[in-house]
């Protein structure tokens, strides 16, 4: 079957009804469109007709509305425009006749209320004017008449209009003189109501207005979309500057960690190995991080009442040698096993003593942290002169023999040697390589080294007991005693190269 639109061959097209069949390109760019629910729907007749006059559909936000294009007339149409223009240009050429066909009932839709509102029939007859003829509306009472008969198929009457007499015959669309004999041609004719018109006129009006609305509107988002790609260079360029600003910064930063830390070492060798430090706002300011990571209960109370008798800076460049070098095999450790980053847990206490002493510059690569570790009075010139011992530590330990930190400092005031009511201890501020922690899961008595990672070998660095870690049942206790649990976090290295002491803190509560 041929394509009803250009008449070649279909390609497997349909448009799913039987009476209407395109080929693919057709149906793309014209059927699917035109059919019932498409974009520019027309009615079936209208499509008809359209396909057989060769009306072209051509949608364009610039053509403000009129999307099709009459090629013979070369006329573009808005989609109003296209019935009427059918209907009274090109209907009787295109189907062959100069007279409607009473009996075509397709174009006769008066049951169809939109066809009322937009048409009107009209009956007309084939008048001469001069050497040409032209059709010519029977007067309106006749055509009232004519109508009348028409539609309660009465084809054969007699009417007097004009002042005469005529012999009608609907079914052979003749009317014959009476007194003359002279017979004309008569039609049924349909055009365009004159107030549909001027209401299409207006809409299209409207339309036009709206079109150059619309232009002027995309007009002014160019020229905004334009203004956000201006502004978004320039937020852009600003981040730059601001990445490049924050990178010189950190370089800065970096560059003055290392300019104190050499000057620092280079102090250590003239300094003696304590020297006692200045008052200042800093006490203060550690005196506050002290007391907020302590428990305000229980044997943990007193550190409430803390004073702060004296600070020792510690200067002993032979154990910041020895921590330094510890620092860098740990680097080549992690770097070499290629390790997952691992997770430490956050700890308030280092990071408040950081702010406090900001001159120190902590790597957070090797788990690098400032941690307290309680002492007695009498220890503190073994520690400043000789750095941390794991061999002189307790075995009988609840994590081995190792050496102890902790982030809080109720848990160090435990061992300082502090009495309550006068009694002076010592907490001993330390940098700490944690490195790749084990958090334990129970105690580990005993042990002189972190758990082993893997079968290769490779071990932890460190050891961290979190609060609620449990601890061993108690052997002495009823065999349905509970297991006791860890109450402040702490920390345990087996290596006294890991630990650097920094200060120490006299204090009384």
């Amino acid at each position: 079957m041929a394509c009803v639109r250009c008449s070649k061959p279909q390609d497997g097209a349909r448009d799913g009804q039987a009476t209407h069949s395109y080929c693919k390109a057709c149906w793309v760019s014209w059927g699917e469109l035109v059919k019932t629910g498409g974009k520019f729907e027309l009615p079936s007749e209208v499509e008809d007709l359209a396909n057989r006059v060769g009306i072209l559909l051509r949608p364009s936000k610039k053509r403000h509305g009129k999307i099709f294009r009459c090629e013979r007339c070369n006329q573009d149409l808005s989609h109003w425009e296209l019935l009427n223009h059918l209907f009274l240009e090109h209907k009787q050429n295109d189907t062959g006749s100069t007279d409607s066909d009473p009996s075509d009932r397709s174009w006769d839709s008066d049951s169809d209320q939109e066809s009322v509102i937009l048409w009107e029939t009209c009956w007309e007859y084939l008048a001469r004017e001069g050497e040409k003829q032209a059709w010519q509306a029977f007067w309106p009472e006749a055509q009232e008449e004519i109508e009348t008969k028409y539609k309660n198929n009465i084809h054969s009457f007699d009417l007097r209009t004009n002042g005469c007499w005529y012999e009608m015959d609907l079914s052979q669309l003749v009317q014959k003189n009476s007194h003359t004999g002279r017979a004309r041609k008569i039609r049924r004719h349909r055009k365009f109501h004159a107030s549909a018109a001027q209401k299409f006129t207006e809409l299209e009006r409207q339309v036009e207005d709206l079109g150059c609305d619309i232009v002027a509107k995309e007009n002014m988002l160019d020229k905004k979309a334009e203004e956000v790609h201006t502004l978004t260079s320039q937020v852009q360029k600003v981040e730059v500057s601001f990445a490049e600003k924050d990178l010189q910064l950190q370089n800065q930063v970096k560059t003055a960690g290392e300019i104190e830390e050499a000057y620092r070492q280079n102090r250590q060798l003239q300094a003696p190995i304590l020297t006692s430090c200045p008052e200042g706002p800093w006490v203060e300011e550690l005196r506050d991080a002290l007391k907020k990571t302590a428990h305000s209960q229980g044997g943990c109370a007193p550190m409430q009442n803390l004073k702060i008798v004296k600070i020792e800076k510690i200067h002993n460049i032979s154990l910041w040698s020895r921590y330094s070098n510890t620092k860098e095999r740990l680097h080549r450790e992690l770097k070499e096993e290629d390790r997952v980053q691992p997770t430490r847990p956050k700890s308030l206490l280092s990071d408040l003593l950081q702010k406090t002493f900001q001159f120190i510059q902590l790597d957070a690569d090797v788990g690098e942290a400032l941690l307290l570790h309680g002492t007695r009075p009498e220890n503190k010139e073994v520690i400043a002169r000789k750095g941390f011992n794991e061999r002189l530590s307790r075995s009988n330990g609840l994590y081995g023999q190792g050496i102890y930190f902790a982030d809080q400092s109720c848990k160090c005031y435990q061992y300082s040697g502090a009495i309550t009511g006068g009694g002076e201890g010592i907490f001993i501020v330390a940098r700490v390589l944690l490195g790749d922690p084990f958090m334990a899961k129970g105690t580990m008595k005993g042990e002189r080294e972190a758990p082993e990672r893997d079968t290769s070998g490779s071990r932890y660095n460190s050891v961290i007991a979190d609060a609620g870690t449990p601890h061993v049942p108690s052997t002495t206790g009823p065999a349905s005693a509970p297991a006791q649990a860890q109450v402040h976090r702490e920390y345990i290295v087996y290596d006294g190269a890991q630990a650097f002491p920094e200060m120490v803190i006299h204090f009384q509560v």
